[in-house]
């Protein structure tokens, strides 16, 4: 459990579960064709349901989970917002509509998510502090993250993102982590970084093997060779550079060697695509993000449940 004050207080994990009765969200016994196997496994009763819709929690715009379930604890039941002067509280617990007995937790969770929502105080947000630059400030926006930037570091208690070329006073920083700072660094673009973190170039990848080269109008964009961790199966995804990018017609070529067994390409089809890279800039969950069955990111599609 996340915790959130009064809302939480005295309450462990052993209280949500195996509620009495049977939550009614979702139809208790489904109609299966047993001739092929289910999707997402095997559904059958309600009963002991504590929350028949969790979602999974989202990968940006601030959202706070309170309670915390199943795979990697990626979804929740219980989850927030807080806004300016006032929150958004979302909840997916089966509060209500309960067959076959009455429920103590679910009286006293719905009873303690209205005091939460009139009584307990909102929080001001308080934006991220960026020591970075203008292509910095771009990815924090594209991941919904609120920020402000400057050059020195804050008041303790204020999140710092250090930019991808920050090379300020190391020292300072470590003394301001050590009176309970905390920081996130983005991905290192020079040798030297904050803590000890270097970077070295390298000139080879692999070991000569010839490699599978993809080229946007004749001019190179990315490619996998045997120094590749998984190469013969490794999804591939590069950003094309504005200046390769013409109206009308572009070219897309794809050079494959293949050394062993069956060549050419593999996957669905929706597999090889282009998208702007703000494609899904303001969504809830990241760009990448896939719902259907085959290559998706639920994981009951793996029912090793």
């Amino acid at each position: 459990m996340a915790g959130a004050g009064t809302l939480l207080d005295g309450l462990t994990g052993e209280d949500f579960r195996d509620w009495n009765g049977s939550g009614t969200l979702v139809e208790p016994y489904p109609t299966y064709d047993l001739t092929r196997e289910s999707p997402f496994g095997w559904h059958w009763g309600n009963r002991g349901s504590v929350s028949s819709a969790a979602i999974e929690k989202p990968h940006r715009c601030g959202w706070t989970p309170l309670l915390e379930c199943e795979f990697d604890n990626a979804y929740s039941p219980l989850i927030e917002r807080r806004l300016e002067r006032g929150r958004v509280i979302l909840c997916t617990l089966d509060l209500e509509a309960r067959d076959g007995g009455d429920e103590p937790m679910a009286e006293l969770m719905a009873a303690r998510l209205v005091a939460y929502a009139r009584m307990a105080p909102a929080r001001a947000v308080q934006p991220a502090v960026l020591l970075g630059d203008d292509a910095d400030g771009a990815l924090l926006d594209r991941l919904g993250l609120a920020w402000r930037r400057t050059d020195v570091l804050p008041v303790v208690g204020t999140p710092v993102v250090l930019g991808r070329g920050w090379a300020g006073d190391e020292a300072a920083l470590r003394a301001w982590l050590t009176a309970g700072g905390h920081a996130i660094a983005l991905p290192r673009q020079i040798g030297r970084g904050p803590l000890g973190i270097t970077l070295t170039r390298s000139t080879t990848c692999g070991g000569g093997e010839p490699p599978v080269t993809t080229c946007w109008n004749g001019a190179e964009v990315g490619h996998v060779d045997i120094g590749t961790p998984g190469f013969w199966s490794v999804s591939r995804s590069y950003r094309v550079p504005a200046a390769l990018v013409k109206p009308g017609i572009n070219l897309i070529a794809v050079r494959v060697w293949d050394h062993l067994g069956g060549g050419g390409f593999g996957g669905m089809p929706d597999d090889l695509h282009v998208e702007p890279v703000d494609a899904a800039a303001n969504g809830l969950y990241h760009p990448d993000f896939r719902s259907d069955f085959n290559l998706g990111d639920n994981p009951y599609r793996y029912m090793r449940w």
